[in-house]
């Protein structure tokens, strides 16, 4: 599992929990999976704002660990929520991550 911070602000941030296999496995024999704020390093004094909870196949993670070394956080947010589905008619009231020309995510 990995998390990534998407920092909103000075003090905000929501973040992006992907889990893998591994984890899946440890919840289905009841074994919680965490996020420990201490473990945030700089953004742990950040409030949270919004939790999005993601899957990568080991696959996936290599795609996601290249673009987060080259500090693509956008692109590799964008590559996780590609699945993505817009239904306002459920209520859904989000929209699909973009990345800004600049690699960076939109304000949320």
């Amino acid at each position: 599992m990995i998390v990534i911070p998407l920092v909103c602000g000075e003090a905000e941030m929501d973040i992006c929990i992907v889990l893998e296999d591994e984890n899946l496995q440890r919840i289905r024999a009841y074994d919680p999976a965490e996020v420990v704020r201490s473990a945030m390093g700089p953004w742990a004094d950040h409030a949270i704002r919004n939790v999005i909870v993601t899957y990568a196949t080991p696959a996936d993670m290599v795609t996601v660990n290249i673009l987060m070394e080259q500090q693509s956080i956008g692109a590799a947010m964008q590559y996780l929520a590609r699945g993505f589905r817009y239904r306002p008619d459920r209520g859904d009231t989000d929209q699909p991550y973009e990345v800004k020309p600049d690699g960076e995510l939109p304000t949320l």
